[in-house]
C-alpha cells in the first residue's frame, strides 16, 4: 500500500485549518519579521522614546560682564594663634560652621553625616563624623589635620591645601561639636600639629593682580622685545663684519632669530645654545645650513651675538 502523500499543485487552505501543523516551518519567519519590524520602530522613534522628561532650564549669564581678580599685594599672613587649637572661641567656631557649609557639606552633608547630595555617588561614601568607626587616618586633631591639608587616597575627599591653617582648623572644631572627639594635648599642639605643618610660622601669599593689567603687561613686554629685536636685526643688516656675514649666511628670518634670542637663547651658555640652534634650526628663524657650522663658527656667532646684545640693551 502507497502511504506517500500525493504532491499538490496548489495548496489547500482549507486542508490547512484541519492540519495547522503543517505551518510550523513558517513560524520562525513570522517571529523574524516582528522582532525586526519593532527594531526599526524603535531606533525611528529612539529621540522621542528617550526624551528627558525634565524641563530645560537656562541660567541667564551676562556674557558681556567681566568678573575681574582684585589687586592684592602679596605678603606673610600672621602666623596660626596655637591657643584656638586647643580653646576655641564662639566665634571661632562660627566660622568653622561658615566654611563647613560652604566647602564640606555637599559631601559630608549640613550635620556632617555623611549623606550630602554630591556623595552620594562616591565609594567609599563620605565620612560620617557622628560615628567613631571607619576613620582612615584617626579622629585626633592632627589626624583629622593631616586628612585635610593631605586627602586620602582612593576616597573623593581631596586635598585642601589652598585654605589657610586658621580655615583648616576652624572646620576641624567645628566638626569636633557632633560628638566626642579625643582630648587636645599641648605635645599633640606643639610635637606633632606644629612641628609638622609649622602653623606658628606663617603663610607667605603672592601678589595678584587683575587679568587685564596681566595682559597689559604682556603686550607692553612683547611690544619692548620686539623693538630690541627689530633694532638689533638691523644693526646686524648694516654690519658688514665676517661674524655678522657668516650670521646672516644661515638665517631665514634675521628678526624671528633675534626674538627668540632676547627671550630664550641670551642667557644660555655655550653648550646650550648649540644645542638649541642645531636642534631645530627652521623654527628659530634660520636655515637648514646651520647645523653644518663648525663649533668655530658657533663660538664666533655666540660671542659675536652676545656683544651686539649688551651693547644694545645697555
Amino acid at each position: 500500500m502507497n502511504d506517500k502523500r500525493k504532491i499538490e499543485d496548489e495548496i489547500d487552505f482549507k486542508d490547512l485549518l484541519r492540519d495547522p501543523i503543517r505551518l510550523y516551518g513558517w513560524f520562525y519567519l513570522i517571529v523574524f519579521v516582528i522582532i525586526l519590524l519593532g527594531g526599526i520602530y524603535y531606533v525611528k522613534h529612539l529621540d522621542v522614546i528617550t526624551i528627558n522628561s525634565m524641563p530645560q532650564v537656562i541660567i541667564p549669564v551676562d556674557s558681556t560682564k567681566n568678573i575681574e581678580v582684585e589687586l592684592k599685594k602679596g605678603g606673610v599672613k600672621p602666623a596660626m594663634d596655637l591657643d584656638l587649637v586647643k580653646n576655641p572661641t564662639p566665634e571661632f567656631i562660627a566660622k568653622g560652621k561658615e566654611l563647613f557649609v560652604s566647602t564640606c557639606s555637599s559631601c559630608h552633608g549640613q550635620d556632617g553625616k555623611g549623606n550630602g547630595p554630591a556623595g552620594g555617588a562616591l565609594n567609599p561614601k563620605p565620612r560620617n563624623f557622628h560615628s567613631k568607626d571607619g576613620w582612615v587616618n584617626g579622629r585626633s586633631l592632627f589626624e583629622m589635620y593631616k586628612s585635610i591639608n593631605d586627602g586620602i587616597k582612593g576616597t573623593g575627599m581631596s586635598a585642601y591645601e589652598y585654605l589657610p591653617p586658621s580655615d583648616r582648623i576652624a572646620i576641624i572644631q567645628y566638626i569636633r561639636t557632633f560628638t566626642d572627639f579625643p582630648k587636645i594635648t599641648d605635645e599633640e599642639i606643639l610635637m606633632e600639629l606644629d612641628f609638622t605643618y609649622n602653623l606658628s610660622a606663617g603663610t607667605a601669599t603672592p601678589n595678584q593682580i587683575p587679568v587685564k593689567m596681566a595682559l597689559d603687561n604682556i603686550v607692553d613686554e612683547s611690544k619692548e622685545i620686539l623693538k630690541k629685536s627689530s633694532s638689533i636685526a638691523e644693526f646686524i643688516e648694516n654690519d658688514q663684519s665676517p661674524e655678522a656675514s657668516l650670521l646672516k649666511s644661515v638665517t631665514s628670518n634675521l628678526k624671528r632669530f633675534m626674538n627668540v634670542y632676547i627671550v630664550a637663547l641670551s642667557k644660555q651658555d655655550f653648550d646650550n645654545f648649540t644645542q638649541k640652534l642645531i636642534y631645530d634650526p627652521i623654527s628659530l628663524g634660520l636655515k637648514s645650513s646651520a647645523i653644518r657650522l663648525s663649533k668655530t663658527q658657533l663660538r664666533s656667532i655666540y660671542t659675536y651675538l652676545g656683544k651686539v646684545y649688551q651693547r644694545k640693551i645697555s
